[in-house]
């Protein structure tokens, strides 16, 4: 997390399982918090939202959901997005978090500050191939995702995740 409040890690001997460990001066040492009892496969994409409140866990099966799993409460939300391919990625703001489409081509953007983000998607749009990355502009109005067709979309986000614009550019095959 850019804060560095908390670290997630997995250690080797247990590394199917996400462990929390703050940083916080006085917490220091503390035995980390696990964050969940669900396994996950090694090398799964994990983030941690940059304000360090949410991690974003791609799912078991690396298929269908984005398990979100709160650092600072007993939260927990499953974010269903059929054919999750692209690791799924935080807005800079902690605002949104974004994911794409591997089986539709389809981009969704989630509100973190929904009262539930779970049912607050959103389908930004759809690139009509398989969608191979995702990235937020500094300032989080901007969503760039890129797929397998060699599309690139600048999606321009309203302040409520809406699609204000939609700028199509041509890169061949975006692989990251």
């Amino acid at each position: 997390s850019p804060t560095a409040l908390p670290v997630v890690l997995r250690s080797p001997e247990d590394s199917t399982k996400l462990k929390s460990f703050s940083l916080k001066p006085n917490e220091i040492g503390a035995p980390p918090r696990e964050l969940t009892d669900r396994l996950y496969p090694q090398g799964s994409a994990t983030l941690v939202s940059p304000d360090g409140a949410w991690v974003a866990q791609l799912g078991k099966d690396n298929a269908d959901h984005v398990d979100l799993i709160s650092t600072t409460s007993s939260a927990k939300h499953v974010l269903r997005h059929r054919g999750i391919w692209a690791a799924p990625v935080f807005s800079r703001n902690g605002r949104w978090l974004a994911t794409g489409s591997w089986s539709d081509g389809s981009v969704r953007v989630w509100d973190m500050k929904a009262r539930d983000p779970a049912v607050s998607s959103m389908l930004v749009g759809n690139h009509g191939a398989p969608v191979r990355s995702l990235d937020f502009s500094a300032n989080g109005s901007r969503l760039v995702s890129g797929a397998r067709n060699g599309s690139v979309i600048v999606w321009d986000l309203t302040a409520t995740g809406q699609v204000a614009k939609r700028t199509l550019l041509q890169a061949g095959d975006v692989r990251a």
